[in-house]
This record gives C-alpha cells, structure tokens and sequence, in this order.
C-alpha cells in the first residue's frame, strides 16, 4: 500500500468519462482528500450566475483565472495525499517535478453525450454540443497558459477508455495502477 501521506493521484478526462467519479472513489479508497478543478469552476460559475460557456469566455480573456485554479491544484499536489482531477494537473505536476500516478480517462463522444445528459438534465445533443464547445474552449486557452496540447496523452501513465467499465470497474483499474505502480 503506497503511502498515504505523499501520495498524487492525478485523474484527467473527456467530460462525460467518469473522471470525477473515479477521483471520487480513489479518494475514499486510499483516505486522500479530492481536489477538483472542475467543481472550484462550476462553484465560481454558479457564485458569478454565470454558464460554464460564459465562465469558460471570461477565463479566455482573463488567464489569470485559470493561473489562479491551477496554482490551487498544485499546492495541494506538493502537499501529497490527494486525487486532482483537472486537465493541467498532470502537465503542472510533470514540469513541477511533483511525483504522481497520472491516468487519463477518454469516452466515445456518445457515450458522454448521454452521460452528461443525465447528470445535467439536458438533452443529448445539448451536451454533445456544449461539451464538443467546451473541449475546445479548454483546449485553447491551456495552448495559449502553458503551450499545453490537451489531445496528447504524453503527460499520463495510462489511458482507459471507459465506454464498456462501469464506475467501480474504472475505479479498480485505477487502484491497481496506485497499489502497483507506486
């Protein structure tokens, strides 16, 4: 068993593939507290009455926000004991020097359709369409922040495409990736 109080677990994803679920289960599994970027954005969003997509647009002009969520990430990542789930996270930790497991999570885009359909209550092709709107808007201002390419999974250990686990099943994959790989 890795030790608890050094531990990083980084856990990326493709909205809809279960990263805040595993992150969730990880957490409880192995007693570490879970960070999440997209819930502190969710959190502001909601605070400023605001959509992710207008938040989302706000960030782009002003990158000093997203400096500011992913300066947070990584002063929880030097303190160890914690899942992050954040799509910088595991490019910071790599160019910080911050020991940690990094999986990504990946999704076939209808499976997260319906994914995020249910979890927001919107149609699936409302969510196939935001989510498409969101990757991209992430993926622009990441490049622009960091130079960061959010389609290369060369900062990660592992990929799992999750369109055939169910969320215990990913959660397993990823405990075995912790208990053996540390």
């Amino acid at each position: 068993m890795p030790k608890r109080n050094k531990l990083v677990v980084i856990i990326c994803g493709l909205a809809g593939s279960g990263k805040s679920t595993a992150a969730t289960r990880i957490s409880k599994r192995f007693k570490l507290k879970h960070v999440s970027a997209g819930d502190q954005f969710r959190a502001v969003a909601k605070e400023r009455k605001m959509s992710l997509i207008e938040l989302g647009r706000y960030a782009e002009k002003h990158p000093e926000f997203d400096k500011e969520l992913d300066r947070r990430m990584m002063i929880a990542a030097k303190k160890g004991g914690v899942v992050l789930d954040g799509r910088a996270s595991a490019y910071l930790s790599k160019k910080l020097r911050i020991p940690a497991i990094k999986i990504f999570l990946t999704v076939d885009p209808k499976i997260s359709a319906k994914r995020v359909a249910k979890r927001d209550g919107i149609s699936a092709a409302t969510a196939l369409k935001t989510s498409r709107q969101r990757e991209r808007e992430v993926a622009r201002r990441l490049k622009a922040l960091y130079g960061l390419d959010t389609s290369s999974t060369a900062y990660y250990d592992a990929v799992i495409q999750t369109d055939r686990y169910r969320p215990e099943e990913v959660a397993e994959l990823i405990a075995s990736l912790v208990t053996y790989g540390n």
